[in-house]
C-alpha cells in the first residue's frame, strides 16, 4: 500500500503534459521562451518544480505511455501529425502570453524542436504552407514553431520525455474512487492491483464519448451478426488492417479521419473507394481557423470566447470549428487518387442500407458480405465494407468511470461535460479533469487536437508557473502537493 501526492488516471498526450508539469526536472525555462517573456512587462521567469518534492502515480490499462495514440496512428498509417509544434500569440494584460504547444513537455516551448536537432531528425518537421495566409510574417512562423512533427518524432519525443520524469506507472483500469476517513482516495483497480491512494486525482481519460452512429445504419449495426468486420467506426482502429486487395470500400464522412480512411483502403488496394459527404470538402490546415494563431486577431477571438456564457460555449465552439477539415496535403493526396481513378469523392446524403430482408439489409456469401449503400442523388453503390467517420459525441456519462464519480460524490454534469471551477476541479473533491472533458473551461483555440493540449491542462488565473497560459498548475499546484 502506497500513498501519492497525485495520480493521473490515464497515459496520454495530456496525462504526460500533467506529469511534466508536476515533475520536470528544476530549470529556468529556455532562453528562447524568457526572451519572450522578457518583451512582456508582465511576465516572469519561473522554474520548474523539485521533482523530489512529491510522489506520482499513473494509471493506464495498456500499460505504456501513448499506447492508444501509436495503435490509431499505426492503424491509418499517419505519418504526420496536424498540430504544429507551437503556436503563440499576445493577449493583453493582466494576462501574459497564451502558448499551445503541441508537446507534452510544458516547460519547454522548444522541447521537440531541440529534441528533433539533437537526434538528426529535423527533417521530419513538415512546414505548412502560409504564404498567402494572415500566419504571413509573424515570427514564430518564421521560427519553425508552426511546423508539424512526424507521428515516429511525436511518440518518441513523448517516450523519452516520461523515461525522464520520475513517477511510477500501474498497468490496470482504474474502476472505482472511494474516499478514505483521513481524505486520501482509494483507487479500486482491475487484475486485484495492490492498494493504490492518493491525495489528489487527476482525469486525463482521453477522447471521451460514444461514436456517432447515423440512426439508419444502427439497426444493421447491432441487428446483424455480419457488421462486426464489414461496419465500423474510425475510432475502432483495430478494424482497419482486415482491408484487403478487392475491396468495394465506402467512407461517410468529410473531415481528416474519412480522408485517413480513404487513402488507406486505396493503399491496400481498394477495388473502388468511395468517399461520402453531406458538404464539399473544406481545406484547412489545422482544426481551427488561422485567426486564432495570429498574433492580433487571437486577442479578440480570446475575448469573444469569455463573453460567451459557460453554458453555450460547447455550441460555439462547434460553430467556429465548422465541421469536419482536411490539411492540404490530405487533399492533394485525394485528389492524386481520384486522378488516378482509385477514388470517387461524392458531395450526397447517405439514406442507409438497402437489402432483400428487413431484418438484416447484408448478404453474405463464401465469407464476404455485400451490402448496397443508398444515396439520395447517386442511387445505390455496392460495397464489401463501410467506414463511418462521423465523429463522436461528447458524453462523459458513457465513461464507466465518469459515471462512478458522478454516482460516488454526486459531481455535477452539464451537457455530457463536468461542471469544473476555474482550476478544473470537479465540484467539491479533490478530484481534476484535464483533455476534451475540459473543453468548457479550457482556455484558447476551440479545438480538441493536439494544438490545444497545453490548454487541454490549463485554465486562466491571476499567476503564472510556467511560459504559457495561465495553468491548472500555476493555480492549484499549492493545492494538488500541500498536505
Amino acid at each position: 500500500r502506497k500513498t501519492y501526492d497525485v495520480c493521473i488516471i490515464g497515459a496520454g498526450p495530456h496525462g504526460l503534459a500533467v506529469l511534466s508539469a508536476h515533475c520536470s526536472p528544476s530549470t529556468v525555462v529556455s532562453d528562447a521562451a524568457s526572451s519572450i517573456a522578457d518583451k512582456n512587462e508582465y511576465s516572469n521567469k519561473k522554474t520548474r518544480p523539485d521533482q523530489n518534492a512529491f510522489s506520482v502515480c499513473v494509471v493506464d490499462p495498456n500499460g505504456g505511455w501513448l499506447h492508444e495514440w501509436d495503435a490509431r496512428l499505426s492503424a491509418l498509417d499517419i505519418k504526420c501529425l496536424r498540430s504544429p509544434m507551437m503556436a503563440s500569440t499576445r493577449i493583453p494584460p493582466p494576462l501574459t502570453s497564451l502558448d499551445a504547444l503541441a508537446h507534452p513537455d510544458v516547460y519547454d516551448q522548444e522541447a521537440l524542436l531541440r529534441y528533433a536537432e539533437m537526434h538528426g531528425r529535423l527533417g521530419e518537421l513538415h512546414k505548412p504552407d502560409f504564404t498567402c495566409s494572415c500566419l504571413k510574417g509573424e515570427p514564430m512562423l518564421e521560427a519553425g514553431m508552426f511546423d508539424v512533427p512526424s507521428s515516429s518524432l511525436f511518440l518518441d519525443f513523448c517516450r523519452d520525455l516520461a523515461a525522464t520524469l520520475p513517477h511510477d506507472f500501474v498497468a490496470a483500469r482504474v474502476e472505482s474512487v472511494r474516499k478514505l476517513p483521513g481524505g486520501e482516495y482509494h483507487l479500486g483497480m482491475s487484475d486485484a492491483y495492490p492498494l493504490v491512494q492518493a491525495r489528489r486525482v487527476v482525469c486525463a481519460l482521453g477522447l471521451p464519448g460514444q461514436p456517432n452512429i447515423p440512426s439508419h445504419f444502427q439497426h444493421a449495426c447491432w441487428k446483424c451478426d455480419a457488421p462486426e468486420r464489414c461496419i465500423y467506426h474510425t475510432s475502432q482502429c483495430d478494424k482497419f488492417d482486415q482491408i484487403s486487395e478487392g475491396e468495394n470500400v465506402v467512407v461517410v464522412g468529410g473531415g481528416l479521419s474519412a480522408a485517413q480512411g480513404a487513402l488507406l483502403a486505396v493503399k491496400r488496394g481498394a477495388k473502388r473507394t468511395v468517399m461520402c459527404s453531406r458538404r464539399s470538402l473544406t481545406t484547412r490546415q489545422f482544426d481551427i481557423p488561422l485567426p486564432w494563431l495570429h498574433n492580433a486577431h487571437g486577442r479578440k477571438l480570446r475575448y469573444d470566447f469569455y463573453r460567451v456564457e459557460e453554458h453555450d460555449r460547447l455550441d460555439w465552439i462547434d460553430r467556429v470549428r465548422g465541421g469536419g477539415s482536411i490539411p492540404q496535403e490530405y487533399m492533394d493526396q485525394l485528389e492524386a487518387a481520384r486522378a488516378e481513378g482509385k477514388l470517387e469523392l461524392l458531395v450526397d446524403d447517405i439514406e442507409g442500407l438497402q437489402g432483400e430482408s428487413d431484418e438484416c439489409p447484408l448478404a453474405e456469401s463464401n465469407d464476404s458480405v455485400t451490402m448496397l449503400v443508398k444515396t439520395r442523388a447517386h442511387g445505390t453503390i455496392n460495397a464489401t465494407r463501410l467506414i463511418l467517420a462521423t465523429g463522436s459525441k461528447i458524453e462523459c456519462m458513457s465513461i464507466p468511470l465518469c459515471k462512478h464519480l458522478v454516482e460516488e460524490f454526486g459531481l455535477p454534469v452539464q451537457s455530457g461535460l463536468p461542471v469544473l471551477s476555474n482550476d478544473l476541479q470537479w465540484g467539491d473533491e479533490q478530484i481534476f479533469v484535464v483533455g476534451t472533458l475540459a473543453m468548457r473551461q479550457r482556455y484558447g483555440a476551440p479545438g480538441v487536437s493536439l494544438f490545444t493540449l497545453v490548454n487541454g491542462v490549463t485554465r486562466p488565473g491571476q499567476s503564472k508557473l510556467y511560459q504559457v497560459n495561465e495553468c491548472f498548475v500555476s493555480r492549484v499546484w499549492a493545492r494538488l502537493l500541500d498536505d
